[in-house]
């Protein structure tokens, strides 16, 4: 079943579906209760969401930050879709600030994206992985929203927000045992800490915007 934006109901139908969907773009079917914006399955959300995607029809061109060497199969989808504006592959696009950050070499930067934090027990998995691993590491650590108030694609977003203090979080003595060899930070400026010549990986969420990044500066990465 190949799916195309008609109306609201065409996608809201598919909320608790088992449905597998040929969705443009992809190369493969894909579940759409797990793969399709959560919005999408909301009557209001869906509507609004699906008027702004049909004024794409209305445009010359649409500009994507990727590049075909990345993902050939994505730009080409189109092509023979009359309906659909040419696509143009204009990637990587990455704005960075230059920062002086104090690092020293062969280190691993852990970050994931402005909506990224985890809950106590994920934190003290990452700092059991930290403590016995033989690498220097520059951790940002965030404070995930309040119980209730959790990053959604429907209503207002509400974003992690930096400790007052990691002690607080992090298992007692870590700061101690891996000092010298790691820092844990609240917010941090990721494009241009990827960028630094120091840094010898990105443990990263998976983002495009981070992907792009490490392509663009030639970071490995472990997702």
């Amino acid at each position: 079943m190949v799916l195309r934006h008609q109306d609201g109901k065409v996608c809201i139908k598919f909320k608790d579906s088992d449905a597998e969907l040929l969705i443009p773009s992809f190369v493969n079917p894909l579940p759409a209760a797990k793969v399709l914006p959560g919005r999408v399955f909301v009557k209001e959300e869906a509507e609004s969401f699906l008027n702004i995607i049909k004024k794409f029809r209305d445009t010359k061109g649409i500009l994507v930050n990727t590049f075909t060497n990345l993902e050939s199969h994505a730009p080409h989808a189109h092509s023979s879709d009359a309906e659909i504006p040419p696509v143009y592959s204009v990637g990587p696009q990455t704005v960075m600030k230059v920062v002086w950050i104090p690092m020293r070499p062969s280190r691993m930067f852990l970050c994931f994206g402005s909506m990224g934090s985890f809950d106590k027990d994920q934190v003290k998995e990452n700092a059991h992985a930290q403590d016995h691993a033989t690498h220097r590491f520059l951790w940002s650590l965030r404070r995930p929203p309040p119980i209730g108030r959790i990053p959604s694609p429907i209503g207002r977003i509400t974003f992690p927000s930096d400790y007052d203090d990691h002690i607080e979080v992090l298992p007692k003595g870590f700061l101690d045992q891996t000092f010298g060899i790691g820092n844990v930070i609240g917010w941090a400026p990721q494009v241009a800490v990827s960028a630094h010549p120091f840094v010898g990986g990105f443990v990263f969420h998976c983002g495009w915007n981070s992907t792009l990044e490490s392509l663009r500066h030639g970071v490995p990465v472990a997702p």
